[in-house]
Formats: structure tokens, C-alpha cells, sequence
């Protein structure tokens, strides 16, 4: 796993964090800025789980938790590892969400 973890990608991901306005993003993120709680809105989210058979991190049953999807021989980081078969889970809720006026709570 850390063999993925390569000098071009923490590259762009601190080269994220250094373009002009990145502090007032994450400052802005963490202030809320009078928005609601992210822990208030949980009742109105549905979640869709893709869990990797060989995580350690297990879902539980959770009332908000729609759907879990097992992605076989994968670990924590499924995205990276196997984005053949994460992209068209992704993708084919993007589509069916699309296609739906209450896919975001008001607000967001």
C-alpha cells in the first residue's frame, strides 16, 4: 500500500493546498459560516457505501446507509486501487441522482 503512495501524488496534493486562497477555503470549511452542522443534516443523507472486502475499517448498520456495495480484494483505499471498478459506481450515481430534484438537502 505505501508502494502507491508516490512523490507525484503528494505533489498535487500539496500543490493544492499552496494556490492563493486554500487557507480561506479550509478556514471557511471548518467555520460552518452559519451554515448547518454537517451532524444536523445526517437525517436528510442517504449514504452509498463501497466497502473493500479487505479493510479493516467495517460499516456498520446505520439507518442512513442505502446501500453497501463489497468491492472484492481491495483495501482503505479502493479509488486508487481499482478505479475500474470504483469509476462506474460513481458514475451510475451521479446519473441516478441527476436525474433527481432532492438529490442535495437545500442548502448545500
Amino acid at each position: 500500500m505505501i508502494a502507491q503512495v508516490t512523490d507525484e501524488l503528494v505533489e498535487a496534493i500539496l500543490r493544492s493546498g499552496l494556490e492563493p486562497g486554500a487557507v480561506d477555503v479550509v478556514l471557511e470549511f471548518i467555520g460552518y459560516s452559519g451554515r448547518p452542522l454537517a451532524e444536523d443534516l445526517l437525517p436528510q443523507v442517504k449514504f452509498h457505501v463501497s466497502q473493500s472486502s479487505l479493510d479493516e475499517l467495517m460499516v456498520s448498520d446505520f439507518d442512513a446507509v442505502e446501500e453497501i456495495v463489497v468491492l472484492p480484494k481491495t483495501r482503505h483505499c479502493p479509488h486508487d486501487e481499482k478505479p475500474e471498478m470504483v469509476s462506474p459506481l460513481i458514475e451510475s450515481l451521479v446519473l441516478r441522482y441527476s436525474k433527481s430534484s432532492t438529490a442535495l438537502a437545500p442548502g448545500i
